[in-house]
């Protein structure tokens, strides 16, 4: 009997997490561009620190996550110096805040399926802080939503090694690594299906066709395996065939720009193989008195004005 994957129910776990609330510096931050690029922050960063230690007022130590002073690991206020050390943790709150906006931004995105565009929010978030053990989490079941087992699997190995304890990382890895063996078979066999499908030979895209069924049934979930098997229907100009694997990714990714790419060409493909279908689609026909009216579907009646 077939082992499907699914041993972490999205919808449930995405309940798990909470908006951060320390944010409103952040976003004002970055409406007003405030924060131009990473490369201006960090330097500031460094300039404070440098100023900081060159008067023998503070030491250099771990950052610590949370609003909490990354040189003392105090509790910080609503001020831009920390009470405890007097370091200056002006720009180091608006990192938090950033990384957190963008969670924040990702988990509305996750919440309605689009995951695509959740996934870049999240890893904007990991860009401004790498320890944000919140968006690393989500990022991992985002992943592991799509499919994408070993992405999801290194998100939450991160995580367990930023924070060992009271992680839910630790579940997550303990529930998805009982069958390893399962997992590197789906890979392989997804590397093997996209190098047939770049050959171009027909006898390649039909066993390509065949190897993505198998693994789609293994793992029904991956985004990338219902676009490969649309794109090799499109090849094979079996639109309808094609239209029903996107159908099927956009279930479970609701804005992914590469699905609906693939399904613009091919709603081109359909109408281009059956325009009189679409031309009757595009036409609309009512009763006006005892006359049919014919008319394009944009067109409105204004007889009646």
């Amino acid at each position: 009997m077939t082992e499907v994957i699914t041993v972490i129910n999205f919808e449930e776990e995405l309940k798990n997490f909470k908006p951060s609330l320390e944010v409103e510096e952040a976003e004002q931050a970055i409406y007003n561009h405030e924060l131009t690029d990473m490369t201006d922050v960090l330097q500031e960063i460094l300039y404070e620190a440098k100023r900081h230690v060159e008067a023998g007022r503070v030491r250099i130590d771990k950052v610590r996550f949370s609003m909490e002073c990354y040189n003392c690991g105090a509790k910080l206020g609503k001020g831009d110096i920390c009470q405890n050390c007097g370091a200056n943790v002006k720009i180091y709150k608006k990192i938090i805040m950033a990384s957190n906006a963008y969670y924040n931004d990702a988990l509305e995105k996750a919440a309605v399926r689009d995951l695509s565009g959740a996934i870049e929010s999240l890893r904007t978030s990991l860009r401004f802080y790498k320890m944000n053990i919140d968006a690393r989490n989500l990022l991992g079941l985002v992943y592991f939503e799509t499919g994408e087992v070993v992405e999801a699997l290194t998100e939450w190995v991160i995580s367990k090694n930023y924070q060992p304890r009271d992680n839910a990382a630790s579940r997550y890895l303990n529930e998805i690594q009982n069958n390893p063996s399962r997992l590197d078979t789906i890979n392989q066999t997804i590397k093997n299906t996209t190098r047939r499908c770049c050959t171009g030979r027909q006898d390649s895209r039909d066993l390509a066709i065949i190897q993505l069924k198998k693994v789609l049934s293994l793992n029904p979930k991956l985004v990338s395996g219902h676009q490969l098997l649309a794109l090799l229907y499109i090849q094979e100009k079996k639109y309808d065939l094609a239209k029903k694997s996107l159908r099927n990714a956009g279930k479970i990714d609701a804005n992914n720009t590469t699905t609906l790419r693939y399904l613009k060409e091919v709603n081109a493909g359909l109408r281009e193989n059956n325009p009189k279908k679409q031309k009757n689609e595009d036409l609309i026909s009512y009763q006006s008195g005892n006359e049919t009216i014919i008319q394009p579907r944009y067109l409105k009646d204004n007889s009646a004005i």
